[in-house]
């Protein structure tokens, strides 16, 4: 009976591996078979799932966002990390970037790039703790979790005036916009492919997060890539939060 049910087993095992796309692992396949499964059943139970309204600005929108966050933790993951202050560091250098362009009136070019600097070096200094003196990147970017709430309070108690801010137009008018938020969100993907897939960079931190000893004796400059993919890191969580 054991023989029989091992069998049946692997011949399912074998039917999957037949079924997945060329070029995707199991994981891969695993997890697009389950998600084409959940969509299919609520496509299937709820009149409403394939509407313009639900998969656009009720899914994709937010999805979106997390999405654009996410791919900054996969540096970090990439390089055998993490970083668990991604969700603090948005909402820091989202407040941050509001409140400079709404004080300065800035462009939403340049409200990017002050959310950007703002996570750069909140990115930045979970580096220089995590590969430089070599401490745990759990503790190091959970402490800073608490570091930038502190940060958001005290930026929200000294120079936000009343209970909201008074962004310029074009700021409040592209967030709401489907088109924007997704096409930031495929734009930042497509960079990250690059820089992951056709970069020296890209292929350092895979060695790193691969085998560190042998990444060290390559001559790899082990420090300087997991540094520099905190920073990176931190810039896209920024990212995300302005477009929250």
């Amino acid at each position: 009976m054991s023989e029989t049910m091992s069998d049946a087993s692997a011949t399912f095992r074998r039917g999957l591996r037949d079924l997945r796309l060329p070029g995707l692992s199991p994981s891969t396949f695993a997890g697009l078979a389950v998600f084409a499964a959940v969509f299919a059943f609520f496509a299937w139970k709820a009149p409403g799932f394939l509407t313009y309204g639900n998969l656009v600005r009720s899914i994709m929108m937010p999805a979106s966002i997390a999405a654009t966050i996410a791919l900054g933790m996969t540096l970090v993951m990439t390089g055998a990390g993490i970083d668990l202050s991604v969700a603090a560091v948005a909402g820091l250098s989202a407040l941050l970037a509001a409140t400079v362009s709404a004080r300065l009136g800035l462009s939403l070019p340049l409200m990017f790039l002050v959310a950007m600097t703002g996570g750069g070096l909140m990115g930045a200094v979970n580096g220089v703790f995590v590969a430089a003196l070599g401490v745990s990147p759990f503790v190091v970017t959970l402490s800073m979790v608490f570091l930038a709430r502190g940060l958001q309070f005290l930026i929200a108690l000294t120079m936000v005036s009343g209970t909201y801010l008074m962004l310029p137009r074009d700021v409040t008018r592209l967030g709401s916009t489907p088109a924007f938020l997704i096409g930031t969100c495929v734009v930042v993907a497509v960079l990250l492919y690059v820089l992951m897939d056709h970069t020296v960079f890209g292929r350092y931190l895979r060695a790193v997060g691969k085998n560190l000893a042998v990444a060290r004796l390559s001559g790899i400059p082990v420090r300087l890539i997991t540094w520099s993919s905190y920073v990176l890191c931190g810039a896209m969580a920024s990212i995300g939060g302005v477009l929250l």
